[in-house]
């Protein structure tokens, strides 16, 4: 990660606080052992262990695996961070970081935070931005029990826990026999392969290290045969598998208490290895689901809306798609008008299993359209907003006028580009002072984007007018006037005349 620290001590403290604000700027997190103390870096790291139903302690009640939540209030969606801005006379300036997305669904949740040794505004956004993305990825804690196992690693490693109950489909258990020859394992349970995509499944060599290798095939459902079989994968050893349409479910230990039976209590946090990328490189990723009980709907994309006019009423055609196509999503949409006091008020919600809807007897004001993906459990995917307003359009903010020989093209220029406007081109040779008779003293040339008004009649050294107007499906702007010469180049005339003259 792209860090750098400057900060100096100017007053006495316990060591454990400096230290925890040495790792605050690091992404770090201390970890003391009651003998050596360490520092773990949140980022992606190997995965040091897997967890199944098959190697923890199973309670009475059947659960082994444990889950909590954050709150809605621990997820803050804005940040405003304090860093030391040498522009500023080193003196503290604030950095807003805010996820818009996050913001329009849940609402805006501030909490402010120092950056320590920050003197980088664009680290004081990565800081900030660090922080949204663990509280609204990172949301799950579990606890669980194991034997000697939870030895094989400490607090800051990355596990891997291959739960079926929350899954929904078996994905972890024991090796029964191992037939190296064949590259066949029998397991204790049976799997099921996807129609399409690459499975692996996670073993653990003779090192104690886990190793994933492909899938080729199933027999009789616990059969696999499989591209390699690391050294070391012994009978009774534990596997995990890993499916193309599941996330694997990482967690990152946080804590390793030995309980009074001789057992390990293990706590770890969800861990999302594209965080570093997502906050360093600006990347996009479109989560999968952890369990087959409920897919994350897909994201919204490419929305667009056409505005059209049947019979006096306005339509609206909203059309959309997504980056994947999942049985049993349909799509819901929500269109809000601005009020006169600058508040968004209800005007439409539908719901409809394609990528396009029509929106009809719309009246003239500004909409917002926001559609989400709707699974059959009723999750709801990403939003995704547009706003587009029912209105005539505004007027051009001036005519560029280009000369030419003989002619004059006119390109109308907006403040703002949209594609749904056209122009009315008008031509006078003289001035129209009363611009409400255009209509009736000018030519009407046509309407386009831009227009070329050529004649030999158009000479140079004298003023021709242009009125245009822009035009969409709502309505006309008032009349714009331009005045423009053809072009005096009198060398420019004598080529473009001269194989006429040579002919007579």
């Amino acid at each position: 990660p792209r860090m750098t620290f400057n900060a100096y001590l100017a007053q006495q403290r316990k060591a454990w606080d400096v230290l925890t604000d040495f790792c605050s700027a690091m992404r770090c997190m201390p970890v003391w052992n009651g003998q050596r103390l360490t520092f773990v870096q949140d980022r992606p790291s190997d995965t040091v262990w897997t967890y199944t139903r098959s190697n923890v302690v199973m309670p009475d009640e059947g659960t082994p695996f444990r889950y909590s939540f954050s709150t809605r209030k621990d997820r803050h969606n804005a940040v405003e961070v304090n860093w030391i801005d040498p522009d500023n006379g080193w003196q503290t300036s604030t950095e807003l970081v805010e996820d818009t997305v996050a913001i329009s669904h849940y609402g805006r949740n501030l909490v402010k935070m120092d950056a320590f040794g920050c003197t980088s505004r664009g680290q004081a956004h990565r800081a900030g931005l660090w922080l949204i993305k663990t509280e609204l990825l990172e949301t799950q804690t579990v606890d669980f029990s194991v034997g000697a196992e939870g030895l094989r690693h400490v607090p800051g490693d990355v596990i891997e826990v291959c739960d079926e109950d929350y899954a929904g489909i078996s994905l972890g258990g024991r090796i029964l026999s191992v037939d190296r020859a064949r590259r066949i394992l029998t397991l204790d349970r049976e799997i099921t392969l996807p129609s399409s995509g690459t499975t692996l499944i996670s073993l653990v060599d003779g090192e104690g290290l886990p190793v994933s290798v492909d899938v080729q095939s199933v027999t009789d459902g616990v059969q696999v045969q499989v591209s390699r079989i690391p050294d070391g994968v012994a009978e009774y050893s534990v596997w995990g598998l890993k499916l193309p349409s599941l996330r694997q479910r990482l967690f990152r230990c946080v804590a390793v208490r030995e309980n009074d039976d001789g057992t390990y209590a293990i706590t770890a946090v969800q861990h999302v290895p594209e965080k570093e990328s997502i906050v360093d490189n600006g990347a996009s990723f479109d989560p999968q689901p952890g369990t087959i009980h409920g897919t994350v709907p897909p994201a919204i994309q490419h929305l667009t809306t056409e505005i059209l006019a049947e019979e006096g009423q306005y339509q609206v055609l909203a059309r959309w798609d997504t980056p994947r196509v999942v049985k049993g999503v349909s799509f819901s949409l929500r269109l809000n008008v601005a009020a006169e006091d600058g508040s968004d008020r209800l005007v439409s919600s539908a719901g409809t299993p394609d990528t396009q809807y029509r929106f009809r007897g719309l009246m003239p004001g500004r909409y917002t359209l926001s559609v989400r993906a709707v699974n059959s459990q009723g999750q709801q995917g990403d939003p995704a907003s547009t706003q587009f307003s029912i209105s005539a359009p505004a007027a051009p903010l001036f005519i560029e006028l280009t000369p030419g020989y003989f002619q004059i093209t006119a390109t109308p220029r907006q403040a703002v580009y949209d594609p749904t406007v056209q122009y009315e081109f008008w031509f006078s040779d003289a001035q129209i002072t009363d611009i409400h008779q255009v209509e009736n003293a000018a030519r009407y040339l046509g309407t386009a984007l831009y227009w070329i008004a050529a004649s030999v009649n158009i000479r140079p050294g004298r003023d021709y007018y242009f009125y245009i107007r822009a035009v969409n499906q709502v309505g006309k702007s008032a009349f714009v006037e331009a005045t423009g010469q053809a072009s005096n180049d009198a060398a420019g005339y004598l080529d473009f005349f001269k194989g006429q003259i040579t002919e007579s």
